[in-house]
């Protein structure tokens, strides 16, 4: 699963619609294509024969650690949220923190947002979390 770090890149996520602050996002981690085999037996005695399968995108999760000043952020996204369209993209760093020129853009519509339970008893990082499914190619 690819995962990239605020340290390893620039993160940015933005919603059609939508006017959101230039939130410097912590972590982007998902994305990858896959596709379920399906393997026959051709008969005769031969060998099974892997046939592929569809191939679907998981989905993308962009977090950054929360803040009280994002509730009307994640009020924003959780509007449009199962319809919303959205672009993340994310840019390699290089130790200076320059972008290398590196990167990719990954389009799709808003899944889910979530903002942080707050337990007490746990010592969990608090995070914002967005989901999207991808629908597009990647650029």
């Amino acid at each position: 699963m690819a995962l990239y770090r605020s340290d390893q890149a620039l993160i940015h996520l933005a919603v059609v619609g939508l006017s959101l602050p230039d939130i410097p996002w912590d972590k982007l981690e998902g994305g990858e294509k896959k596709a379920e085999g399906l393997a026959v037996f051709p008969g005769g005695s031969l060998d099974q024969k892997e046939l592929g399968g569809i191939p679907k995108r998981e989905p993308l999760k962009v977090s950054v650690k929360w803040q009280d000043s994002f509730i009307n952020v994640w009020k924003a996204l959780d509007a449009v949220s199962g319809r919303g369209e959205a672009t993340a993209t994310y840019s390699v760093v290089d130790p200076n923190y320059v972008p290398t020129g590196e990167g990719a853009t990954y389009t799709g519509k808003i899944l889910e947002v979530t903002r942080p339970n707050y337990e007490a008893g746990k010592s969990e990082e608090a995070l914002m979390l967005v989901t999207l499914g991808l629908d597009g190619p990647i650029s």
